[in-house]
C-alpha cells in the first residue's frame, strides 16, 4: 500500500509538466502561421489600372505609328510598361524621367545634337553652338510636349535606336538606354515581346515581366 500511493502521488505533477510543456509548444507554433500569411502578401503582384486590354490595344497603335526605331512592336510595347506601366503623365522624383518611354534631359538633348549635325553634315565643333543645341533640348524637355504619347514616343524609340547604333548590340543598346541598375532589362523586355507577339491581347505577358 505505502509504494502504490508513493507512485500515485509522483505521477500527477509529472502529468502537469507534460501539459504545462505542450501550451508553450503551442504557443511557440503560433508565429510561424502568421510568418506564412506574410509571405503569401509580400508576392503579391500588383496591377496598376492602366493596364487594360484597351489600353493596351491603344498602345500598340500608338507604337506602330510613332516607332523610330528598328525594334518590332512588341519590344516597344514591352519597354514602355516596364518603363511607365502605360502612364502617359509618369514622372519620376528622383530624376528627369517624363512619359511613357520615362525620357531624361539627356537623351533629348542627344536627338537634338544628332539632328542639328546631320543638317549640318558634320559634328558640332563650336562650343558655343552645342551649348545652344543642347538648351534647345532641355527647353523641349521642360515643356508639355515631351507628356504628349506619340511624341514621347518617337524620341523614345529614335534615342534607342541611337543608342543600339552605338554600341553595336541590341543587348547593349536597351542597357545604354536604362542605365547599369537594372542588368536584366533587355532579357525582361525580350521574353515579354515573344509573349506577347503570339498572343497580342496578353496582358499577363506584361505582369509577369515586372515580377
Amino acid at each position: 500500500m505505502p509504494t502504490h500511493q508513493h507512485k500515485k502521488h509522483a505521477s500527477k505533477p509529472h502529468q502537469k509538466q507534460k501539459k504545462a510543456f505542450a501550451k508553450q509548444t503551442k504557443a511557440f507554433a503560433k508565429p510561424q502561421k502568421s510568418h506564412a500569411k506574410q509571405s503569401k502578401s509580400a508576392t503579391k503582384t500588383v496591377i496598376p489600372p492602366t493596364l487594360t486590354l484597351a489600353r493596351l490595344q491603344e498602345i500598340r497603335k500608338l507604337v506602330e505609328v510613332n516607332n523610330k526605331s528598328k525594334q518590332s512592336t512588341e519590344m516597344v510595347i514591352c519597354q514602355i510598361y516596364k518603363e511607365s506601366s502605360f502612364n502617359k503623365n509618369a514622372t519620376n522624383s528622383k530624376t528627369s524621367a517624363r512619359g511613357l518611354m520615362q525620357l531624361l534631359i539627356f537623351p533629348i538633348q542627344q536627338i537634338f545634337q544628332n539632328r542639328y549635325e546631320k543638317n549640318l553634315g558634320h559634328p558640332i565643333w563650336d562650343a558655343k553652338e552645342l551649348k545652344k543645341v543642347h538648351k534647345q533640348g532641355k527647353a523641349f524637355h521642360d515643356s508639355a510636349q515631351i507628356f504628349d504619347e506619340a511624341t514621347n514616343i518617337q524620341y523614345g524609340t529614335e534615342y534607342l535606336q541611337y543608342c543600339i547604333d552605338l554600341k553595336g548590340s541590341i543587348s547593349a543598346g536597351y542597357q545604354k538606354y536604362r542605365g547599369p541598375e537594372e542588368f536584366d532589362y533587355y532579357s525582361k523586355i525580350q521574353a515579354c515581346a515573344v509573349k506577347l507577339k503570339n498572343n497580342p491581347n496578353s496582358i499577363q505577358s506584361l505582369i509577369d515581366m515586372n515580377k
